[in-house]
């Protein structure tokens, strides 16, 4: 695993001082860099466990689980909760909104989907990528499912020659 000097400062300083959530979020957030995912999953789960309301902290939470998650996988029900909560704290969390969007799109739920997609869209500027990316998915997920393909009508049987 790679090293650093900040991780290895911040581990020490953590252990004279165990109960600063900044501390264990800059050590996270050193951890992350060096994708030390392991490390920097433990070491944001003890600053979110120290202050569980802060945003700041929850939204590293659900970013370093994210980033540790292969991207093929489903989307982390771990991380939507994380993403929900933020919601409650603070309603209108751009990152929230669209990431909850998505989880709940893969779900199935397009309702939720789209009411936090159209949260997101009141928030974003109409002239940015944001927008039109967020836009493009509401559409998607509005659109009329693709009717089933008829079967084939088998082609009739060649008629023999006399």
């Amino acid at each position: 695993p790679k090293r650093d000097w900040s991780s290895d400062v911040c581990s020490s300083d953590l252990e004279q001082e165990p109960n600063n959530p900044e501390g264990w979020m800059r050590l996270a957030t050193s951890y992350r860099v060096l994708e030390r995912w392991d490390d920097a999953k433990a070491a944001i789960a003890k600053a979110a466990a120290l202050d569980a309301d802060n945003v700041e902290v929850l939204a590293e939470q659900a970013g370093i689980l994210l980033s540790a998650t292969d991207p093929n996988a489903p989307f982390p029900t771990e991380v939507r909760a994380i993403l929900e909560h933020i919601l409650t704290i603070e309603p209108e969390n751009l990152e929230a909104l669209y990431f909850v969007g998505v989880a709940a799109a893969e779900a199935g739920e397009k309702e939720v989907a789209a009411e936090n997609w159209v949260k997101l869209l009141n928030k974003l500027d109409p002239q940015t990528q944001a927008y039109t990316e967020v836009r493009t998915r509401l559409e998607t997920l509005r659109a009329p499912a693709a009717p089933a393909a008829a079967p084939a009508t088998p082609a009739p049987a060649p008629t023999p020659r006399p």
